[in-house]
This record gives structure tokens, sequence and C-alpha cells, in this order.
């Protein structure tokens, strides 16, 4: 209990407190990597919201799994 106490008061000092020792930089993503990002976001999303196709083609693929 209080070890965990002293690791989670460590963790928002260093989180909060302290100064980063090194910037981070980002570089601009190139067109592929954006297209293939923004492709998996959407399937991602869409069998999120809508999850039936996803168990259709699973179930069919178990059951000629058993046939």
């Amino acid at each position: 209990s209080v070890i965990s106490c002293f690791y989670y008061i460590r963790f928002v000092k260093i989180m909060y407190f302290d100064t980063p020792k090194k910037w981070i930089l980002y570089k601009p993503m190139d067109r592929e990597k954006s297209l293939l990002l923004a492709i998996t976001l959407f399937l991602i999303s869409f069998f999120f919201l809508y999850p039936s196709p996803l168990f259709l083609v699973s179930h069919q693929m178990a059951l000629s799994l058993c046939l």
C-alpha cells in the first residue's frame, strides 16, 4: 500500500511537474501512410458501429470448416 502510494505520487510528479528532457518533433506523414491510416480507421469504425457483416462472414467460415 505504501509502495503503491509512492509509485503513483512519483508518476504524478513526473507527468505534471518535471520538464521534458527532450522535445519530440513530429515529421509530416507521407501520402501512402496517411491513406493507409485513413482506410484502417474507417474499417475499424465501420466494424465497431456495424459488426454484423464481420459476424456473418466469420459464421460462414466456421460452417464451411465443419462441413
